[in-house]
């Protein structure tokens, strides 16, 4: 395994916890926004786990959208190194009154730093379909929240929001 930082070595225990992290809190979203958790629990942590081990993605993201394809609200995950960054417990992230009438999907976006061809051939093994990007009205805001952290590596979170009105307040909930 790769050096990440100055002196921390990123471990397959490392991915396995931030991946678990970030499983977590998807399911936290879904479960906050009243929405049936349509994956199978254990694949979707285990491909996680995968596209961070293999760095295939500059992004993974939790994403509610509208018919006309715009992004409403999104919740990020950016892998990355970073041996100062603060960490934060799953479940704790910035609630939004979601209509329930948006769509809802996870997405990773595709790393940027390998060649097309062999990330396409990456997703195809694990059984995800491509899709295109969301839009963006221009009129969303971004708001970062917190990293989850393991050894060396750390996935930085943010909220984008185009909705109207305020957020809801409290704490996550865990399946």
């Amino acid at each position: 395994m790769a050096t990440m930082t100055k002196n921390e070595t990123v471990t397959g225990v490392n991915v396995r916890e931030l991946a678990g992290a970030i499983n977590e809190e998807i399911e936290a979203i879904y479960a906050a926004n009243i929405r049936t958790f349509p994956y199978n629990k254990e694949r979707l942590r285990n491909d996680i786990g995968l596209i961070l081990l293999y760095d295939m993605a500059d992004s993974i993201k939790v994403e509610f959208y509208d018919n006309e394809q715009t992004e409403r609200v999104s919740y990020a995950f950016v892998p990355g190194a970073d041996p100062e960054a603060a960490t934060t417990p799953p479940g704790q992230f910035p609630r939004r009154d979601i209509p329930a009438n948006l769509n809802v999907r996870i997405t990773a976006y595709d790393t940027t730093k390998k060649p097309e061809g062999k990330v396409r051939e990456f997703y195809e093994q694990l059984g995800w379909r491509r899709v295109e990007s969301l839009r963006r009205s221009g009129q969303g805001t971004t708001e970062t929240y917190g990293s989850f952290k393991s050894g060396g590596i750390v996935a930085n979170r943010s909220c984008y929001t185009d909705l109207p009105g305020k957020k809801t307040e409290g704490k996550g909930v865990a399946l």
